[in-house]
């Protein structure tokens, strides 16, 4: 039940990953803290993953947003998604704070997976710089 897949039974109709994503968990799999991609089972759940509950939470909490997530923010509540309003490119991605008040929880929109993906090696880079040794 591991995967960085939603079950395709949840996933919104005609959604398909984009190729972006698809080659690049294939390719390279991980991402650096802060970022993490969603994957792995969560037992105390009844083996849910933690990507199923998170989407489940979003569709709940934001009834008007179509959105499938797939990474996280380490530090916050950020959670980067598949935006599949029909006003956006397919493939756009958006950051959306998960608790905050409807209407509010849009962070930042990026055009696709890669341009996304970009942002979050930059926000390692400055994670490194700001964490130091530490990091």
């Amino acid at each position: 039940m591991c995967s960085y897949y939603l079950d395709e039974k949840l996933l919104p109709n005609g959604f398909d990953y984009p190729k972006q994503y698809v080659d690049f968990i294939a390719s390279e799999g991980t991402l650096e803290d802060p970022w993490s991609f969603f994957y792995g089972e969560l037992p105390k759940f009844k083996n849910k993953t933690h990507l199923e509950l998170c989407f489940t939470g979003l569709k709940k909490r934001y009834q008007d947003r179509d959105v499938v997530p797939f990474a996280d923010f380490l530090c916050t509540d950020d959670i980067a998604c598949f935006d599949l309003s029909q006003d956006k490119p397919k493939g756009a991605v958006i950051i959306i704070h998960a608790f905050a008040s409807p209407g509010w929880e849009g962070r930042e929109e990026f055009k696709d997976f890669n341009a996304w993906l970009a942002h979050a090696k930059q926000c390692a880079k400055d994670w490194k710089a700001e964490m130091g040794d530490n990091a």
